[in-house]
């Protein structure tokens, strides 16, 4: 629907979930079941569903990699900081670094690269905005999630979170 770009950002974010740090016994024992998988997926399919609908794919091609980028973030945090018992602090931080660096600015890149159209710097500030807050979100729900269990409802809490955030950049992207 989308083309070969469009693959790099579930490709980026599965394959670097479980390195950076790799996972502990721990992580190991849990099952990553077709809920999970489906909850990190959903709201990039519906994007690129519209994509292909409305044949606006450099806007929803902003909103699928952002949607990526968040979930990445919000599960490398939760790995940190459950798992790896990383501080509040070093586990954003660092979060926010991986997810930044392996789908949030390859993705600016590759848009540019398909659509001809270059982010600028406030779109790109937007962008990390919108992942900080993603991650910052998880970091509070944990007082009510069990995110240290991998379970379909928090998946699809995180899934929620990625929606708005990434209609969000769409709209102000699309209204700019």
């Amino acid at each position: 629907m989308g083309g070969w770009s469009w693959f790099f950002a579930p490709f980026a974010l599965f394959i670097t979930y479980s390195i950076l740090p790799s996972l502990t016994e721990e992580e190991k024992k849990q099952v990553m079941d077709y809920h999970i998988v489906t909850s990190n997926i959903a709201v990039g399919l519906l994007w690129v569903w519209l994509a292909a609908v409305t044949q606006m794919k450099e806007l929803f091609f902003y909103g699928f990699t952002c949607a990526f980028a968040c979930h990445l973030g919000m599960n490398t945090y939760i790995r940190l900081n459950y798992f790896k018992k990383y501080t509040e602090g070093k586990s954003m931080i660092i979060s926010f670094i991986k997810a930044s660096a392996f789908i949030l600015l390859p993705g600016v890149g590759l848009n540019y690269l398909n659509y001809g159209s270059m982010l600028n710097i406030k779109s790109i500030l937007l962008y990390a905005v919108s992942l900080l807050i993603s991650i910052f979100a998880v970091s509070k729900l944990k007082k009510y999630m069990h995110y240290e269990i991998v379970d379909a409802g928090s998946g699809w809490v995180n899934a929620g979170i990625a929606f708005v955030l990434s209609g969000f950049i769409m709209l102000i992207r699309y209204f700019n």
